[in-house]
């Protein structure tokens, strides 16, 4: 699960979407299994964030199902959870990969001597 302001979403890691739980979508579509899945920019949108940076705005909650997160940690960023985990998010998306993030290996720089 996933918050932005004052919402929260259902992360699908897979599709790398979210389906809103927020009162206004619960009432346009009670079946969560219907609603629609949103990109995490078009729902960072949705939650009125004028940021434009998801991977900054978008909080991991804890106790939600990740490992990672056990309930009672500190909320973290997904981009924050994402380097946790070696990864960041790319500048460009690859062709073959499309409507897909672009994850790439974090890359640690030698130490200088």
């Amino acid at each position: 699960m996933v918050s932005c302001k004052d919402r929260t979403a259902e992360l699908d890691p897979g599709l790398q979407r979210v389906v809103c739980c927020c009162a206004e979508c619960a009432e346009a579509q009670p079946d969560m299994a219907l609603r629609p899945r949103m990109t995490f920019s078009a729902w960072e949108t949705h939650c009125g964030s004028k940021n434009k940076k998801w991977h900054t705005s978008l909080k991991i909650v804890p106790g939600s199902g990740l490992d990672a997160l056990p309930a009672g940690a500190k909320q973290v960023s997904m981009g924050a959870f994402l380097a946790r985990r070696g990864l960041k998010v790319g500048k460009y998306a690859r062709s073959d990969l499309p409507d897909k993030l672009y994850l790439e290996p974090v890359v640690k720089a030698p130490k200088k001597k």
